[in-house]
């Protein structure tokens, strides 16, 4: 695989995904993605952020470890993920 790379990992991980298994898969790719770790983050911090009944039904897919602002965290995640694209695709 040769092709640019945008990999990004939770620093905490959970429902069954380690952190460790996204940095294996890093060093496992032959080119150097451009890889990030989001700070303080669990894995469910990636979903965007949940309207108020989705958070009542499922609070495990919308709670955010204390300090973690998913709603910042996407609004960075998606200007980050466009500016990979614009950059690689032209």
């Amino acid at each position: 695989m040769t092709i640019p790379i945008l990999l990004w990992r939770s620093a905490l991980g959970g429902d069954g995904v380690v952190p460790a298994s996204v940095d294996t898969l890093e060093q496992m790719l032959p080119a150097r993605p451009d890889f990030r770790i989001v700070p303080n983050s669990s894995h469910f911090s990636f979903l965007a952020p949940c309207p108020p009944k989705l958070a009542q039904a499922a609070p495990i897919l919308c709670t955010d470890p204390p300090g973690f602002d998913r709603k910042a965290f996407h609004s960075a995640f998606n200007d980050a993920a466009v500016s990979f694209f614009r950059k690689h695709l032209e």
